[in-house]
């Protein structure tokens, strides 16, 4: 008896939300930012908050954490070829860390540019960590918890 099998995933959960994140999530994380920055009296332009987002999303989710996931052993950071039970969560968080970093860096001139009243570079670093370690938390946190029942450590 020959029997033919036939796999109906098209994608590991982590490669999806990845790019539903980057069409349509960002967008709401660029706006949320904006409003934090005007909650935090920090008067700013919504669609440079937004366009920084993209940005340091498209550097730091799609090639600093799978790069940098790499060297604690996570070779498949978008989950796409590690069967369930052996996703590297050591590797997810470092390259996630490395990521949130880079987000930062990234973020930085985009802030100051999008700001209505310049800030010294302290008081610009210390609102960007501030905004964005807020989303960055509750975006780690959902990967997280994609990935975590098909994981080890």
């Amino acid at each position: 008896m020959n029997l033919n099998l036939i796999l109906l995933n098209a994608g590991s959960p982590m490669m999806w939300f990845g790019l539903f994140h980057l069409l349509i999530i960002n967008a709401a994380i660029g706006v949320v930012e904006s409003r934090l920055l005007i909650r935090l009296k920090v008067e700013n332009r919504t669609w440079l908050i937004v366009l920084a987002n993209y940005v340091s999303m498209v550097a730091g989710l799609f090639f600093i954490a799978p790069l940098t996931a790499e060297w604690l052993g996570n070779t498949d950071f978008w989950g796409n070829t590690t069967s369930y039970g052996n996703y590297q969560m050591q590797g997810f968080f470092f390259g996630m860390g490395m990521a949130f970093i880079a987000t930062v860096i990234l973020e930085l001139p985009l802030f100051a540019v999008a700001l209505r009243e310049k800030q010294t570079l302290k008081k610009l670093s210390l609102i960007t960590l501030k905004v964005n370690g807020i989303t960055y938390i509750l975006m780690l946190s959902v990967y997280s918890l994609i990935n975590l029942p098909g994981s080890k450590w």
